[in-house]
């Protein structure tokens, strides 16, 4: 991933509106940019490796705490969605059994 596109997926992983995304990836850019710049000053090192070091460290966290909450998301969908489908089939079949005693009577 070339760096001028780093914040634009990062933005996308905080946010899924394209307008707060067009505020998000600029405050991103400028928040790894800036400490890079200082922080490749006192490492004796190239500023625009540095920031991009930065940029990618950020998106791994974001990375990876949105997708621990997407897991955990997932994991509570299935979970409702199976005693859901639970329901409906003890339901159909409440329903299926009153059927079949009328059709006895």
């Amino acid at each position: 991933m070339p760096p001028l596109t780093r914040p634009r997926p990062l933005a996308c992983l905080l946010t899924p509106r394209f307008a707060v995304l067009l505020l998000v990836a600029p405050a991103i850019s400028l928040s790894a940019s800036l400490p890079g710049v200082y922080l490749s000053f006192f490492l004796d090192s190239a500023p625009a490796p540095t920031i991009v070091l930065l940029m990618s460290l950020c998106f791994v966290v974001v990375l990876l705490a949105t997708q621990r909450k997407t897991v955990a998301t997932v994991l509570r969908w299935v979970a409702r969605r199976t005693t859901t489908k639970q329901r409906l089939i003890s339901k159909t079949m409440v329903g299926a059994g009153a059927l079949s005693r009328k059709k006895l009577r």
